[in-house]
């Protein structure tokens, strides 16, 4: 991602030192994302150039000072001068109303101290429901609405929503498919895994942007997924440290927004998976799996020539994967920097025995990571 470390890669100069920084620190194949901030159009072409696979930018503040958000004037100047460009352009899709505009004592989902007590007394900013409420699926439509409005500017610019949210925005997001926009739209784990309905109070790790939304809206998203209006599943964990997730206050406006789970998304997958086919007689296979969480990823990030599919001439990477095994997560066990996430404790079906990169193995349960990263920066042209 282009902000979650300083310097964001807004700049080629900025790209170079990231590039310096990961140099031997990967443990799989890296891509980078580009950012696109206010002023900075003129630094898009020579990051295409330099390898970026593509570009995200924020329609509300990102918390990330140095990555301030865009407003449709920009998104207009950047897919202008992306046009004709081999790169794609990502959107955080959340957009605050009119109403929040207006309404001075409408807390700002992104503000350090939060004026929730005045706008509701009754809910505190430690309870979920605040967070919930300060942050509504219309942000989402709206921002969807303005990203279909702004795509006539350079039609040939594939276009692409990040981890959505809310369901309500599927039918603005079915109809502009089917007026041959490019757009793709991606989900993540943890809004198919946990429903607001669940989430206690100061349970920061909980947290992320936007906000997990009702168990109605999770089984929209299901159905969504399975229709193909979604096409592919991602973490967007968002890693930060302890203390930015407010874990001894509690406060949901205060704490980085972000949810840990790379290592963990085949098994919550697949644990959602057979809930639904409980539920709903809602029937997959493996080869859906590594559609949504493979395939079109790798078509969408131009990297489908050599990932994404086992076939000749592709890199062989794969997994050794047990759906019948089980995991209870033990985040003090798990492989992050920072050992924190909403899934401690919770019991998983399936289980990774043996991770495969171009053939070699670099990971089994017996062994943890083998022997030392081997991964390579993704730098090579886009390729469909």
């Amino acid at each position: 991602m282009p902000l979650n470390a300083i310097p964001p890669t807004t700049t080629l100069e900025n790209f170079k030192i990231k590039l310096e920084a990961a140099k031997d620190q990967c443990w799989v194949d890296v891509g980078f994302w580009g950012g696109i901030i206010p002023g900075n159009a003129g630094n898009l072409v020579e990051l295409v150039n330099a390898g970026v696979r593509g570009f995200k930018c924020f329609m509300i503040e990102s918390g990330v000072d140095e990555f301030p958000a865009v407003e449709k004037s920009d998104i207009e100047l950047a897919l202008k001068t992306l046009d004709g460009k081999n790169t794609l352009v990502m959107f955080h899709a959340e957009k605050e109303s009119e109403f929040q505009h207006q309404d001075h004592d409408f807390p700002h989902p992104t503000a350090t101290i939060s004026k929730i007590n005045d706008w509701i007394p009754d809910l505190h900013p430690t309870t979920y429901a605040a967070f919930l409420k300060s942050r509504p699926d219309q942000m989402e439509v709206d921002a969807i609405q303005t990203i279909i409005e702004v795509s006539t500017v350079a039609p040939t610019v594939p276009l692409h929503i990040v981890h959505l949210a809310s369901a309500d925005a599927i039918p603005i997001i079915r109809q502009a498919k089917d007026d041959g926009i490019k757009l793709s739209v991606e989900t993540c784990f943890h809004y198919l895994a946990f429903a607001a309905e669940n989430i206690p109070d100061k349970a920061t790790t909980f947290k992320c942007c936007p906000p997990i939304r009702s168990s109605d809206n999770n089984e929209r998203l299901w159905d969504a997924l399975r229709t193909g209006e979604i096409t592919s599943v991602v973490s967007d964990h968002s890693p930060c440290t302890p203390h930015l997730k407010d874990l001894d206050i509690g406060d949901y406006f205060r704490a980085w927004g972000g949810i840990s789970s790379v290592g963990l998304g085949l098994s919550i997958l697949w644990t959602g998976l057979q809930h639904q086919f409980r539920t709903k007689n809602y029937r997959v296979t493996f080869a859906d799996i590594a559609r949504w969480t493979s395939y079109n990823t790798a078509l969408q990030t131009g990297l489908i020539a050599s990932k994404g599919s086992i076939d000749i001439g592709k890199d062989a990477d794969f997994c050794i994967f047990d759906p019948h095994d089980t995991l209870v997560v033990d985040q003090t066990l798990l492989p992050f920097k920072n050992k924190m996430t909403p899934y401690h404790g919770r019991t998983l079906n399936g289980l990774v025995k043996e991770t495969i990169l171009r053939g070699k193995t670099i990971f089994t349960t017996t062994d943890g990571h083998l022997p030392k990263p081997t991964g390579s920066l993704l730098l090579e042209t886009r390729a469909y």
